[in-house]
């Protein structure tokens, strides 16, 4: 990537300040400038890249409450309303199809692809 140069007006407080600094650190005062706005932006990118992450793990958490939440009230249900032989049946089928479903997943996740109709099917039929 190339560089562009740029100008920029500073108060006499702070170019005094930071030519003085510059000194100190034997650095020229452009250099001085470029390392702290390089280390400004580029800190601002690692804590937006942060807060990106942050946010999606915090919807990945609600979203596996929700998914826990939901199965809880429909074997609660399930339960209340049917003989448990049914349930178990219910249980086990559902159980293989998960586990078809996620291994598609994890399948689509390395590259591969689900063929057509398959995403979001867990039946798989």
């Amino acid at each position: 990537m190339g560089s562009v140069m740029m100008g920029l007006r500073l108060s006499q407080e702070i170019a005094v300040r930071v030519e003085a600094e510059a000194k100190q650190s034997g650095l020229a005062t452009s250099e001085l400038l470029r390392q702290i706005v390089t280390a400004h932006y580029e800190s601002s990118h690692a804590d937006e890249a942060a807060s990106l992450e942050k946010d999606a793990e915090r919807r990945f958490q609600q979203l596996i409450f929700e998914i826990g939440k939901t199965r809880s009230a429909v074997l609660r249900i399930g339960l209340q309303a049917m003989p448990e032989e049914i349930m178990e049946q219910i249980l086990a089928a559902a159980t293989s199809d998960a586990k078809d479903y996620a291994a598609r997943v994890a399948d689509a996740m390395k590259g591969l692809t689900a063929k057509r109709g398959e995403q979001g099917d867990a039946s798989g039929s």
